[in-house]
């Protein structure tokens, strides 16, 4: 089996290294710690990365270091991922004494992890990251309310931008209200609007602007693929029958978006070229609303029966109030628990048809509404659950990463944990996934061709219930414009956020308070790499951290960081492996005015890679796919 990079949490390493919001229905908080406490007689010894080489990892100079790929993972179809890093600020992560010792056979790190109680505790930089290298420096975050100063040492963005809006504030406000809030003055920004009577609402309005993009994902109803009913494919199947996708877009999207079958997001290339091909298209499955379908595959469940276990049950006698629902061999009744969000006009649309229509295929229909973040939890981590898990239907949205790479979310190598949270294990899911991405860079058509498969095949599987993909809406300020030329708005594209376009941003006219305010509806305080964090938090990030090794540009396009990034060299080696070698400028900064150097890059990857780290309770595979990652990530026993 081919090792794997965990490409989201590599790259989170430097959130704004990819400078676009990588989905909108990212990782909450983290469950309990584990213990770091000696192990007992009894138990196995406690591993260490310190002191273990990292063979594939060397520091090379001040401003010097390379990263060799492990030949076992080429080729991969989004090879620079494994090269793509961003600097940790060891002078404040690290005990003074620390140091990285490199030599051929590779690098490590000693005496490094002695603050990680520090870093982890409630006033630790995990919440408080005081030192950072962005467009902006964090400066507190109170009661929801974020407030961001921007940093004077900040050397640019790959393209050599810089802010000018002197401060951002990110708060929490009340989905319902938002855009009237920004047309009332009382915020600036707010990105990702979807619903079409607010859009209306902001096209109409003399204070506020609004400018669109195509949505790189779509909305969603997750189903549970290892919990309850849905763990069987043909219960999943009859939801996305009776799931009325076209009432969702119509009463979310107003007119400004569409239903979509699998998944995938309109402004993929992949689903560009694809929706050319007639035959592709007429094997997916549009689950076409029907009550009919959906008892007919429930029939064939183990819930066919009424509630004495063993009378066939009868879709003639089902109604919307009677109460008639299926039961299966043991007297337990098909019961559907769906959790879904306050405030969220998603929730209600599917909630209002649910009612209705699931009592018709003797389904128990029950609906909780929450917190987004209460919803997190139970989405992804009811693995962690046991008893106290509950629900199997979760409405919630994902926007796709540059590195389309559905390994990371669906294949059974992460089974019991967050990254397949839903607990999909399908053996030929698995080996199209793999394949897709055991492809050089070069093999486009090759790519689109497995692309289809999996697509056809996640399509019968039905994980999720796709609900649409749509355009995406910034409501501004009428004043708050972009200064990137050929751009509308304030320069956000379907691959390039509000936080990347930041650097191009200004107001027209000036105002009194050079403030933007940026209304979100939740944020979990997570904001350091390693930890559970929501959008919201990664938003934050994104202004906080910025020197990664490569960007992605407004079109999508994967680049070279070439503010930071002096020199590569990129040299394929006789056995197979490929070792990138960067040079840095000597002019980067840590917000405090401590230069950064090489050895920053380098400590990110041995210190969020080791064993140290993870036995903090944090979730990163840092480091992975690079030679000797697996030596390194294990640990060796102290002497």
């Amino acid at each position: 089996m081919k090792k794997i990079l965990a490409l989201f949490s590599t790259l989170v390493l430097a959130v704004t290294l990819f400078a676009c919001q990588q989905v909108t229905t990212t990782v909450p908080l983290t469950t309990a710690v584990p213990t770091t406490s000696a192990p007992t007689t009894t138990a196995a010894p406690l591993k260490y990365s310190e002191g273990v080489k990292f063979e594939g990892v060397k520091l090379l100079g001040d401003y010097k270091f390379s990263l060799t790929i492990d030949p076992e993972e080429l080729p991969y179809f989004y090879e620079t991922a494994y090269a793509a890093v961003g600097p940790m600020p060891m002078h404040v992560l690290a005990p003074s004494f620390a140091v990285i010792e490199s030599d051929d056979d590779g690098a490590t790190l000693v005496g490094g992890f002695g603050k990680i109680d520090d870093i982890i505790a409630l006033d630790g930089y995990r919440y408080y990251p005081t030192v950072t290298a962005g467009p902006y420096k964090f400066v507190s975050f109170v009661n929801q309310v974020v407030t961001l100063e921007i940093d004077p040492l900040f050397k640019g963005d790959f393209e050599g931008n810089k802010p000018v809006i002197e401060k951002v504030i990110q708060r929490r406000v009340n989905q319902t209200l938002d855009v009237e809030q920004v047309i009332s003055g009382e915020i600036d920004l707010v990105t990702g609007v979807i619903e079409g009577e607010k859009i209306q609402a902001a096209k109409n309005a003399a204070t506020a602007s609004a400018d669109f993009y195509t949505r790189n994902g779509y909305g969603l109803l997750a189903m549970t693929c290892d919990f309850g009913p849905t763990e069987d494919v043909k219960v999943r199947q009859a939801i996305a029958y009776i799931t009325d996708r076209q009432h969702v877009a119509d009463v979310v999207l107003g007119g400004y978006g569409s239903v979509v079958y699998s998944e995938y997001g309109l402004a993929q290339w992949m689903y560009q070229e694809a929706s050319e091909d007639k035959e592709w298209e007429d094997s997916i499955n549009e689950y076409a609303f029907s009550i009919d379908a959906a008892n007919e595959l429930l029939d064939q469940t183990e819930w066919k029966y009424e509630s004495d276990g063993t009378t066939a049950w009868d879709s003639s006698k089902a109604t919307a109030t009677n109460e008639y629902y299926r039961y299966n061999a043991d007297k337990e009744v098909l019961t559907i628990k769906h959790f879904g969000t306050e405030n969220n006009n998603v929730t209600t649309s599917l909630r209002d048809k649910f009612v209705l229509n699931m009592p018709l295929c003797g389904m128990k229909y029950e609906i909780t509404i929450g917190t987004f973040d209460t919803l997190l939890n139970h989405y992804y981590f009811g693995f962690q659950l046991g008893a106290d898990r509950t629900y199997c239907l979760f409405n919630l949205a994902t926007n796709f990463g540059t590195n389309y790479d559905p390994y990371y979310s669906w294949h059974s190598d992460w089974l019991n944990t967050w990254y397949n949270g839903q607990g999909m294990s399908n053996e030929d899911l698995d080996e199209l996934m793999v394949s897709m991405r055991q492809l050089d860079p070069e093999q486009r058509d090759e790519y689109l061709v497995l692309w289809k498969q999996y697509q056809i095949l996640w399509n019968e599987l039905i994980p999720n219930v796709p609900l649409y993909s749509n355009q995406y809406f910034d409501v501004f300020d009428k004043n708050l414009k972009t200064k990137a030329v050929g751009y509308t708005g304030i320069g956000t594209t379907s691959f390039f956020d509000w936080t990347a376009a930041i650097t191009t941003m200004t107001y027209e006219v000036d105002t009194p308070n050079d403030v933007l305010i940026h209304g979100v509806p939740e944020m979990n305080g997570e904001f350091m790499s390693g930890f559970g964090n929501s959008a919201y938090d990664n938003n934050v990030r994104s202004l906080i951290y910025g020197y990664g090794t490569y960007a992605v540009n407004r079109g999508g396009e994967i680049v070279l960081n070439e503010t930071v990034v002096k020199d590569l060299d990129v040299v394929k080696n006789e056995d197979g492996s490929k070792t990138y070698t960067f040079t840095i400028y000597d002019d980067l900064y840590w917000s405090d005015g401590v230069g950064i150097t090489a050895a920053d890059f380098v400590f990110a990857i041995l210190f969020s890679g080791s064993q140290e780290w993870l036995r903090a309770g944090a979730t990163s595979t840092a480091g992975e796919g690079l030679v000797g990652y697996m030596k390194y990530h294990a640990g060796e026993p102290k002497e």
